[in-house]
């Protein structure tokens, strides 16, 4: 892609990739920065000139430098994320949903966005440490481009999130990660937010012992081989009904487990929430 073709692409329609909500007025388009935290509204975007405004920033441009802020690169970086993904010519907010379901994965890249890493610092986590498990990914639901950070499982699915969306792609399974010490313990997490907070309440860029992030507690069943291997089960699952009965069972299956969740953040549903 080159300049001139970069430039067709209508700002709104890029924000709009991002699930921002975008609010008509005399004229114009406004929504909330993408390049930093506010509470009210004051980025402009004219939609006859293809140009923005930021006017906590006082910076404005075309998309290519748009594009250049968020993703903290050069004119050709910036050429290429947008070469790699195609806009549709509306408009969409997408909220939050168990069910999504990623129809297909364009591209997936290292974490770069600026948006996705202010939503994981917003989450109270480092993005040094959620880059050594975390990736970026851009996708296509319902035949419409959105990215999202994008967590890897043991059978090359991905977890997947931003903001405004919480999905999927198949297929559905756990991610398992290699621990510090060679030992019969295991550690296993409902999400991997969850465990990217342990990670940041602990101090550290890799767990102790060898995890198990859940992806779901659908799928706790799916893990029995693989934890009946270890002597001893660390839970550190949510606080609310399906984590009670993902610790009954695997209290069930081994008798020697420890719930931590109610140790750590018994007043909090999760240890994401705990952190923050």
């Amino acid at each position: 892609m080159n300049t001139i073709q970069a430039k067709k692409i209508e700002i709104t329609n890029y924000l709009s990739s991002f699930g921002i909500e975008l609010i008509f007025r005399n004229g114009n388009y406004f929504c909330k920065s993408p390049l930093r935290n506010e509470n009210e509204a004051s980025f402009k975007i004219n939609p006859q000139k293809n140009v923005w405004f930021d006017f906590g920033l006082g910076k404005g441009g075309n998309i290519i430098d748009l594009c250049m802020l968020l993703n903290n690169t050069n004119v050709k970086g910036a050429l290429q994320i947008l070469g790699k993904t195609t806009f549709k010519n509306d408009f969409f907010v997408f909220h939050q949903q168990e069910t999504n379901t990623v129809t297909e994965i364009k591209h997936v890249q290292t974490l770069q966005n600026k948006a996705l890493k202010q939503y994981i610092e917003n989450r109270g986590i480092s993005v040094k440490i959620a880059k050594k498990y975390v990736k970026e990914a851009y996708y296509k639901v319902n035949e419409k481009q959105y990215f999202s950070i994008a967590f890897k499982n043991d059978k090359n699915g991905f977890e997947l999130r931003n903001k405004y969306f919480k999905g999927s792609t198949s297929p559905k399974y756990y991610t398992t990660i290699k621990g510090l010490k060679k030992c019969n313990t295991i550690n296993i997490f409902e999400g991997f937010f969850d465990f990217l907070s342990a990670l940041q309440y602990y101090k550290m860029y890799v767990p102790t012992y060898d995890t198990i992030i859940l992806n779901s507690t659908a799928l706790i069943e799916t893990t029995k081989e693989h934890v009946l291997k270890y002597s001893k089960i660390n839970l550190f699952l949510d606080n609310d009904n399906a984590g009670k009965q993902a610790v009954a069972y695997y209290k069930t299956i081994h008798r020697n487990t420890i719930n931590w969740s109610k140790k750590i953040y018994p007043n909090f549903k999760d240890f994401n929430e705990y952190i923050k």
